[in-house]
């Protein structure tokens, strides 16, 4: 999106008034294109301020740039939600990031894809910007109803007006909320968008590899997506066994390597991807689900709720007028059969890994339910229906599910509470009491604690970044992968590696990353893993794991991350 805010958002601005553009996002010193794109305002910016002798301007546009946290006070920017939402939280900065959003229009996009926690932090958020007189825009294709309720209720509440009623079901539909009250207005949608996706459930994953392995023979763009990392891994090992050439996309890549598989995978399956390049096989995880403009010809997928399917089916012929080898448009989806009385291992006898994701196993259930027994995607026909079947507050619990049910339900509310009790209230004003605490670690997601390891190269007694980079601290943050803390407690030194040596590399990061090297506490979120060579095989480290035991793991760029339990 900063990409395409660099082209387009010139226009938004007179011509002799070149605008600020800035990526707020933690990351966004990693890509280079951060720095290309706002190049060519500063340079348009600069003749107009040379010829007026005034390098003030220059000036400023470098100083909203330079931290993330001055990032609302540019005229444009485009950054992640988390970002926003820390203008609504007890943290450093807070007014600063709220001074700039509340002159600015917010635009919210993909807003059905948040927790529970994190939808009640941006109701918050709607609400300080509409008591600060701002505007915003909430976009997305599956908001189910309760949660466009919510939003709509928080925003006006900013406002300090009640009443009105969100009910409408049309689709598309524009939602308005003002001081002069509510308006729902559906909209005719485009012609070209109105399609037929067969949907058909496979029993097994050899069914799904057969189905795969059939489309690549005919030179189809085919896409799996897998619900964990484990298990997008072991299916790629599989279908490579079977002769299958196959990418691999996830979250557990090193940055850098991530950054170029991004780039390869849109090379290829890219709006603008040459005919001779599509075909081909590429098993990944949520990480193709949104963002990424990608178009496949068969589309297989694990169960997810009906909204995730309904984003991932976005993916199958997304871009008219090309020629296909394959007949028709297909998701296939890969599930147990959704039967009357499913018993409690439903899910987590089929897809163990689903069910630890997408903890409504209930949720699951419907949405399996309300796609099969249509046969067929009716897009945009069916999508409202579909997204309010599953999501209805009313909605179908069967008794086998019913136990894991509550525990999903109680998992919701507390995470509800908690952002309740986080976020600042407009109405209290600044309190003396409460918890303030720095904006790097300060929620605004919850889910399992994660850390970060930054890999190394072992080499010849020296320890280098696992990616290059001519700045060694881009280096190092290039160099860096999240997995969960219940995996890994802390990285062990492989043999001939030295506390020394590691703190010497450490003292280098500064005292953010190394803070108890300059006499702060010692941060239990990020570690260095010395990777060492093993012969012909990948690279190879030690970590001790959250159950104290000590595993194994190994790293190369076409496989990532890989534990060996």
């Amino acid at each position: 999106m900063f990409a395409r805010m660099g082209s387009s958002g010139r226009r938004l601005f007179a011509e002799e008034v070149p605008p600020s553009l800035v990526l707020a996002h933690s990351r966004a010193a990693l890509r280079r294109e951060f720095a290309a794109v706002r190049m060519p305002f500063e340079e348009e910016a600069g003749e107009a301020e040379q010829s007026r002798g005034d390098e003030a301007g220059r000036e400023a546009r470098a100083w909203l740039a330079d931290d993330r946290r001055k990032a609302f006070l540019a005229d444009l920017g485009v950054g992640t939600l988390d970002q926003a939402l820390l203008a609504t939280l007890p943290v450093s900065f807070q007014a600063l990031r709220l001074l700039g959003l509340a002159q600015r229009v917010l635009v919210v996009d993909e807003a059905h894809a948040y927790d529970a926690y994190t939808t009640r932090l941006l109701g918050g958020l709607l609400r300080f910007q509409a008591a600060l007189g701002g505007s915003a825009v909430v976009l997305s294709a599956t908001l189910p109803l309760p949660i466009r309720r919510e939003l709509v209720r928080a925003f006006l509440c900013g406002l300090e007006q009640k009443g009105g009623s969100v009910a409408c079901r049309g689709y598309p539909l524009v939602t308005i909320a003002a001081r002069s009250g509510i308006e729902e207005r559906p909209v005719a949608p485009r012609a070209d968008l109105g399609r037929t996706i067969a949907v058909e459930r496979l029993a097994s994953e050899e069914a799904a590899s057969a189905a795969v392995r059939e489309a690549a023979a005919a030179g189809a763009a085919v896409l799996w997506i897998r619900n964990t990392v484990d298990d997008a891994i072991a299916c790629h090992a599989r279908l490579a066994e079977d002769g299958i050439a196959t990418e691999l996309f996830h979250a557990r890549f090193a940055m850098g390597d991530r950054l170029v598989r991004e780039e390869e995978v849109l090379r290829r399956f890219g709006k603008h991807a040459a005919p001779e390049v599509r075909r081909g096989v590429i098993v990944a995880t949520q990480v193709v689900e949104q963002s990424l403009d990608l178009d496949f010809d068969l589309i297989v997928t694990d169960l997810a709720p009906i909204d995730c399917l309904l984003q991932r089916a976005g993916r199958l012929w997304r871009h008219p007028g090309r020629s296909r080898p394959v007949a028709a448009q297909r998701l296939l989806v890969l599930s147990p059969e959704p039967v009357d009385a499913p018993p409690g291992d439903w899910i987590a006898g089929f897809l163990p890994g689903t069910a630890a994701v997408y903890r409504d196993h209930s949720r699951l259930w419907r949405s399996a339910r309300a796609l099969f027994a249509r046969g067929a995607l009716e897009i945009p026909g069916d999508v409202r229906a579909l997204v309010d079947e599953v999501y209805a507050e009313d909605g179908e619990v069967p008794a086998g599910l019913e136990r894991n049910w509550y525990a999903s339900d109680g998992e919701r509310k507390a995470a509800e509470a908690l952002a309740s009790q986080n976020a600042l209230d407009p109405d209290r004003g600044y309190r003396p009491e409460g918890v303030w605490d720095s904006d790097v670690r300060t929620p605004t997601r919850l889910g399992e604690p994660m850390i970060t390891l930054r890999l190394a190269r072992f080499e010849g007694g020296r320890i280098e970044p696992w990616c290059t980079d001519p700045d060694p601290r881009r280096a190092w943050a290039l160099s860096e992968v999240q997995v969960r803390q219940a995996r890994v407690r802390e990285a062990l030194l492989p043999q001939g590696c030295t506390k020394e040596l590691v703190d010497a590399v450490r003292r280098s990061w500064g005292r953010f990353e190394a803070p108890d090297l300059f006499g702060g506490s010692p941060r239990k979120d990020l570690a260095l893993l010395a990777l060492v060579r093993d012969g012909l095989r990948p690279w190879r480290g030690r970590v001790r794991s959250g159950a104290d035991k000590e595993l194994e793991l190994r790293y190369d760029p076409t496989r990532g991350l890989v534990f060996l339990d």
